[in-house]
């Protein structure tokens, strides 16, 4: 094997443990090893190399499942799982590897006969490879995201218009508003930093400059065209002077704003999978697809089911 035949299938193993090490991360099984390059003497005497396994306990008896991984450009032989069948063999029921699984993984696939041989005698076969267009049908793969913020203008050619409607608390309180109002001193502070009040007389919302965008919600609206829309409110108050000793707090029951909308900020983003997903995971028996990705030096798995 020439230098850069050998660095790719070093590659491969790599990858193939750290794929599993993902995986066995996921399930609920203690004292689990997941190493590369291992060496075992079989039942016959033979030292064997191991491209990577992993060991756990399980019921107080060790458990191997070893997974040789083979970076071939075409489909795998039936030769080949013969071989590794008698390494199996060989390592069964040793003191260091206990009960013991195969498991092959290639790049392309698996000759006639293969799959019949390993599904036989219990060797899983799996493909480990970046993923080709195929993989993809029936799943989404590609993900556009536009963001559009928009917000109300407040300008002098078009100021927000706001009608407030009240109502009082009792027939004393509804005399005195109609009184400061035909006097023409009812003075309601509509300024962007009005914030509506609790029966206690708390603050309990947002200043209005930030309450109203999200009551309107400004996302739907066209720029360039005058609206003119009702909000439904209750249990909301403001403090006005009505002419006695101290400001009286009177519910809002709700409000008519006329306003016009302008958009402050569009982005676009396209998130394109083959740039996420490293390679795919596939049973050649069963079908089940998983995709690797990376996240922070971090090897992650997913199965979309």
């Amino acid at each position: 094997m020439d230098a850069d035949l050998y660095s790719q299938a070093i590659e491969y193993e790599q990858l193939t443990q750290a794929v599993y090490q993902a995986i066995w991360k996921t399930k609920d099984i203690g004292n689990i090893t997941v190493t590369r390059n291992g060496r075992f003497k079989g039942r016959s005497g033979v030292e064997h190399q191991i491209d990577v396994f992993w060991k756990y306990e399980k019921d107080e008896q060790i458990q191997t499942i070893i997974i040789e991984c083979k970076n071939y450009s075409s489909n795998l032989t039936l030769e080949k799982v013969r071989n590794f069948f008698g390494v199996l063999k060989d390592l069964e029921n040793t003191p260091e590897v206990g009960s013991v699984r195969g498991l092959l993984v290639t790049k392309v696939g698996y000759q006639s006969g293969t799959a019949d041989f390993a599904k036989f005698y219990g060797i899983g076969l799996k493909l480990l490879r970046k993923p080709i267009e195929a993989d993809w049908k029936e799943r989404i793969k590609n993900l556009h995201f536009e963001i559009v913020a928009k917000s109300l203008v407040s300008t002098p050619e078009h100021p927000i218009e706001l009608k407030l409607f009240l109502r009082a608390s009792t027939k004393e309180q509804a005399a005195r508003l109609q009184a400061t109002e035909a006097e023409g001193k009812l003075k309601i502070p509509l300024g962007p930093n009005l914030k509506f009040l609790d029966l206690n007389g708390e603050e309990c919302t947002d200043e209005i400059g930030w309450w109203l965008p999200q009551a309107l919600n400004c996302l739907d609206k066209e720029e360039g065209v005058l609206y003119e829309e009702a909000i439904k409110m209750g249990d909301l108050y403001i403090r006005l002077d009505l002419g006695g000793p101290e400001p009286e707090l009177v519910e809002v029951i709700g409000l008519v704003a006329k306003y016009y909308v302008e958009t402050i900020a569009f982005s676009e983003t396209i998130i394109h999978g083959q740039e996420i997903v490293e390679a795919i995971l596939k049973d050649h028996f069963t079908d089940d697809v998983e995709f690797v990705k990376y996240r922070n030096d971090e090897t992650l798995f997913h199965n979309p089911g």
